[in-house]
């Protein structure tokens, strides 16, 4: 029995070292919109409307030895939004859009990332989005880049925004194209851990 005991006693000793391996191998790092931006593209018949929201909140764990492991979670403060026209601005935070008041946030939480075969992209993130009481899988191609002191994130995706409830009634309505560009882009500063 005695024996029995030592050698549970050993293997947790041994799980706790290398769960705590594990564990210091990953770095947590605040995304907010100091470090990150995203920004959307719309376009009707006749124009190209641009704009971006500021309100953004969330985290990327990190495992540089093997960005798989990298789990990505953003809150998105809808309301934050902003375009170069007030007019428009308001009109996006209106039920005919994204309903700011009824769906005050938007979220995304990562799901897998992998290597991509692209000449684009270095890598391929899934995920689930949540927008206006709707939630879906999507796919990002994005580029990855790790330095000693930094971790940086670019992508562009195109959502149709029907899928997400973002439409209204109307000849304005149909004059907008259903497809949004959307880039992503982060330029965090990583834990400086002893260097």
């Amino acid at each position: 029995m005695d024996g029995t005991r030592a050698l549970v006693a050993a293997g947790l000793v041994m799980a706790a070292i290398t769960l705590d391996g594990v564990q210091s191998s990953t770095e947590e790092i605040p995304l907010s919109g100091a470090n990150t931006a995203v920004e959307f593209a719309g376009t009707n018949l006749i124009s190209r409307q641009t704009g971006r929201f500021s309100g953004i909140a969330g985290t990327l764990v990190l495992d540089p030895a093997a960005i798989a492991a990298t789990v990505v979670r953003v809150t998105i403060d809808m309301a934050s939004v902003k375009t170069g026209d007030q007019m428009l601005t308001n009109h996006l935070k209106s039920s005919d859009f994204f309903h700011v008041t009824e769906f005050p946030s938007a979220t995304f939480v990562s799901t897998n990332i992998s290597s991509s075969r692209s000449s684009s992209a270095t890598h391929m993130l899934k995920g689930v989005l949540s927008m206006r009481g709707v939630t879906a899988d999507i796919e990002v191609p994005i580029n990855i880049a790790i330095t000693a002191d930094r971790a940086k994130a670019s992508g562009t995706f195109t959502l149709n925004r029907r899928q997400f409830n973002v439409a209204f009634s109307g000849l304005m309505d149909k004059m907008i194209r259903d497809d949004v560009v959307v880039t992503l882009n982060v330029d965090a500063e990583r834990p400086r851990r002893g260097r």
